[in-house]
């Protein structure tokens, strides 16, 4: 998912919510869907913070790694990349998206590792990474993983 910072276009919001254009503007005036942000004249966007809370009451986190919704995110570089902590909580896994299923996307594991220090290292080079907005995260976590899944 996004930041919650960032501003999402139409196109973008409809990569994330499985309805088409016309569905997406007909729940927005019944009140359905999240309100947009004017930008200008002809230009509205939509807080990704509101689309991603939306989301989350549409569909209950899942036990599948594969799955968008999973429950264990530790956090999302940019929309190319995502940490989880794998569901057995042996692992971290490095995920990159690898298509759509049901309209959500899948996502599938490029790196497996169970130190913190080797997480960070594999992470930085990711495109999105940020020292100021992932580094910290991925310093919560437990020196290892076997650490981190008992707390």
């Amino acid at each position: 998912m996004y930041q919650s910072n960032e501003l999402l276009k139409l196109n973008q919001v409809l990569q994330l919510v499985p309805v088409s254009r016309s569905t997406w503007l007909r729940g927005i005036e019944h009140g359905i869907y999240p309100k947009p942000v004017k930008i200008s004249s002809h230009l509205n966007a939509w807080r990704a913070q509101d689309i991603n809370q939306f989301l989350q009451t549409l569909e209950p986190k899942s036990k599948h790694e594969t799955s968008d919704c999973y429950e264990t995110v530790i956090c999302h570089i940019a929309e190319n990349y995502r940490v989880i902590l794998c569901k057995h909580g042996l692992q971290w896994i490095i995920q990159s998206p690898d298509g759509y299923r049901g309209g959500r996307r899948r996502w599938t594991g490029m790196s497996y590792v169970t130190s913190r220090d080797k997480l960070i290292e594999l992470c930085r080079p990711l495109e999105g990474f940020s020292e100021q907005i992932h580094l910290p995260i991925l310093l919560e976590l437990s020196e290892n993983v076997r650490g981190q899944a008992n707390d």
